[in-house]
């Protein structure tokens, strides 16, 4: 704005109107004449244009997550940030099915958009429940299973039942056709050779 009261503007850029609105970065100054027809010329003003920030919150369009998983989306650090849902807080944690994406603002005043997340979720089985019947150990069905002694996983501890074969703390990870998984509660084993349960007719 080279200020009103003049008879004739004369930009850099050609334009010979009071104001102009500049987009592009480069340095712009002005002539003006009053009503005496005396000349003035104003200092140049260097104008810059800083790039709108660009977050990226992943690469992935699409992302499964099992019942009780979370997700933190994090943008990267900018001096004001705001969800899609609102929050204005720098990190989004997400823990159900969705779409998710931020606005950002940088130092500069500039903002931009970041991609935008999906979130699908699947189910999660059941915890498993841990049985025994003598020295073996069994589970519900379920798609796979790992067996585990004292937090170790039992090599080719893989199938529905665990034979015991010393004592310790057990446990079961059951894992579904969708990749979720769930533990069973930790089952303590403290004597061996116990005689499996008779079967009686009814």
């Amino acid at each position: 704005d080279a200020g009103a009261g003049y008879t004739s503007y004369r930009w850099s850029t050609g334009d010979t109107t009071q104001t102009i609105v500049v987009k592009t970065a480069g340095v712009f100054h002005v002539t003006v004449k009053d009503i005496y027809n005396r000349v003035g010329a104003a200092p140049a003003v260097t104008i810059t244009v800083v790039p709108p920030p660009a977050p990226r919150l992943s690469t992935m369009s699409t992302i499964p997550l099992c019942e009780g998983d979370t997700l933190i989306l994090d943008p990267g650090s900018f001096k004001d940030y705001l969800w899609n849902t609102g929050e204005r807080t720098r990190t989004k944690l997400v823990v159900g099915a969705g779409s998710w994406h931020v606005t950002v603002t940088n130092n500069e005043g500039c903002r931009g958009n970041s991609d935008t997340v999906t979130t699908i979720l699947l189910p999660s089985p059941a915890k498993p429940l841990i049985t025994r019947r003598g020295d073996s150990l069994t589970t519900q069905a379920a798609g796979s299973y790992q067996w585990y002694k004292n937090g170790a996983a039992i090599p080719g501890g893989d199938r529905q039942t665990c034979r015991v074969v010393s004592p310790g703390v057990y446990s079961v990870t059951v894992t579904n056709s969708s990749g979720c998984s769930a533990v069973s509660d930790p089952f303590d084993v403290t004597t061996l050779g116990l005689p499996a349960p008779r079967e009686t007719d009814s």
